[in-house]
């Protein structure tokens, strides 16, 4: 399953990613290319629901970061969930 979100992913926008990701069962794909600013707040929220996908068996995997946010992913220990 694909999700794609535009814009920020914040504090402010994280319960609508999660609301995307949480409809989502198996191998799900956030494709990050419209992403411009990824926080803690994202990336909290992204850690909660691959944490869910990996005990039902799924998994969550990430795509076409720009160059900050995949900094980011990658500063925190996250690079192997980037599906390049």
């Amino acid at each position: 399953m694909l999700v794609v979100p535009i814009g920020e992913i914040d504090f402010a926008s994280r319960d609508g990613l999660a609301e995307q990701v949480r409809a989502c069962s198996g191998t799900v794909t956030v494709e990050l290319c419209a992403v411009s600013f990824l926080d803690a707040a994202g990336i909290g929220t992204l850690v909660e629901h691959e944490q869910r996908l990996n005990r039902t068996g799924g998994s969550l995997q990430l795509c076409c970061p720009r160059p900050l946010t995949r900094r980011t992913i990658e500063v925190l220990g996250l690079g192997p969930w980037i599906a390049d």
